[in-house]
């Protein structure tokens, strides 16, 4: 009896600990989101043709540069929350 109350406890404190986990993490996206100027993450969309450009061979005279993919985040170069300044509709403020 010992053992499966042992058992189940472990099971009661990693099921938390991935509930907290998750929790930190998106608000950690939000964070992130939030300071970067477009308001959002990337999506997988936006990033693959970059990623197959420099994997396949008309990327092979690439060298030495870095490619941001932040939506504009290193062009600003400031920090804080971006949602009052840009609108989210793409409309121009």
């Amino acid at each position: 009896m010992a053992d499966r109350n042992e058992r189940l406890g472990r099971r009661i404190a990693l099921a938390l600990f991935l509930s907290l986990a998750v929790v930190f993490c998106l608000q950690t996206v939000k964070l992130f989101a939030d300071m970067v100027p477009m308001g959002r993450i990337a999506k997988m969309d936006e990033i693959k043709g970059l990623a197959l450009l420099l994997a396949s061979p008309a990327g092979s005279y690439l060298t030495g540069t870095c490619i941001p993919i932040d939506g504009g985040a290193t062009a600003v170069m400031t920090r804080g929350s971006y949602s009052t300044a840009v609108p989210r509709d793409g409309a121009n403020a």
